[in-house]
Parts: C-alpha cells; sequence; structure tokens
C-alpha cells in the first residue's frame, strides 16, 4: 500500500513539474522576444557600435555625463567589423558607429558624420584584473556616423555631448 502512494504521489509531482515547466518556458519565451524587441525598436534606448573597443574608454566622459542627464535611456555598446557596422546602422541596428577615419562608407546611404578624436584608454579585464595598456598614447581620429530616425533626440543629444567634449581633428 505504500509504495502505492509512493508511486502515485512522485507520479502526481512530476506531471505537476511538468506543466510548471512548460509555463515557464512559455513566459521565458515571452519575456526574451520582448527584451530582443526593446533592444532593437527601443526609443529610450542608445546602441554604439565600435570597430576598435578601446575607443569606448575614450568616451567614458561623454557616456557618464549623458547617463547622468538621461538616466531614462539605456545605451548599449557594441563592437564588430567596419563592414558589419555599416549594415547594422544601415537596418538601423544600431544608432551610432566609430569606424576608422581612413574608412570608405557606402554612398547609397545617407549619414551624418563627425571626425572626432579620441584617445584610449587602458583596459582592466573584469575577472582576471588584467590591466590591457593601449600601445599608443596619441589621440586617434575616428569617424561617427549616425542616420536621422524617429529615436532623434536621444541620438542628437549624444552628439550634442559628443561635441562638447571631443576636439574637431579639422580645427587642429
Amino acid at each position: 500500500m505504500q509504495d502505492v502512494i509512493l508511486l502515485v504521489s512522485t507520479s502526481s509531482i512530476f506531471i505537476l513539474g511538468y506543466f510548471l515547466m512548460k509555463k515557464l518556458d512559455v513566459f521565458l519565451e515571452n519575456n526574451w522576444n520582448r527584451q530582443e524587441t526593446a533592444l532593437t525598436y527601443g526609443e529610450n534606448s542608445l546602441r554604439i557600435g565600435f570597430s576598435n573597443l578601446f575607443m569606448a574608454g575614450g568616451l567614458s566622459d561623454v557616456l557618464e555625463t549623458y547617463g547622468k542627464q538621461h538616466p531614462d535611456v539605456s545605451i548599449y555598446i557594441f563592437s564588430g567589423e567596419e563592414s558589419e557596422l555599416c549594415r547594422e546602422l544601415e537596418t538601423h541596428k544600431l544608432d551610432i558607429i566609430f569606424l576608422p577615419e581612413n574608412t570608405d562608407v557606402s554612398e547609397k546611404t545617407h549619414y551624418n558624420a563627425r571626425m572626432v578624436l579620441l584617445r584610449c584608454a587602458p583596459v582592466v579585464m573584469e575577472y582576471a584584473d588584467l590591466p590591457i595598456e593601449p600601445i599608443t598614447q596619441n589621440q586617434i581620429t575616428q569617424k561617427v556616423l549616425w542616420r536621422k530616425s524617429e529615436k532623434s533626440p536621444v541620438i542628437d543629444f549624444f552628439i550634442g555631448y559628443l561635441n562638447a567634449f571631443s576636439v574637431d581633428p579639422s580645427q587642429m
């Protein structure tokens, strides 16, 4: 008799667990889709792409000031090859990209562009506490590209802060 009760209770727990896991799977799938949509199309997000991730350190003052003045805007930083970054900018998956000054960009898409001087900053690996020091201590010219979009005020505010904190190479 005890064996039957144990078998029935164990089976009912497994069946209940199965249905709970199905509900959890549906919830997680819906949540993942919402997060992906928000990341791709969120009006209160700024997605910045770098071909050289060391350049992100050169924007620390701009990012910090922008983040304090616009706490409702989430900033996402991405890295990739120049062609990937241009493609993502064209498809509106990135809002702003930073490329080396000599990068050729497609003439078929109309970008807003600006050249800026950024300093490479040392980076510390989070888990190993290993500093990565840039070889050059000079400022490096980067080409900044962005497109007009429905998120234009978010992008325009960031470009305004970028103008305030960076030096235009043509003025040197």
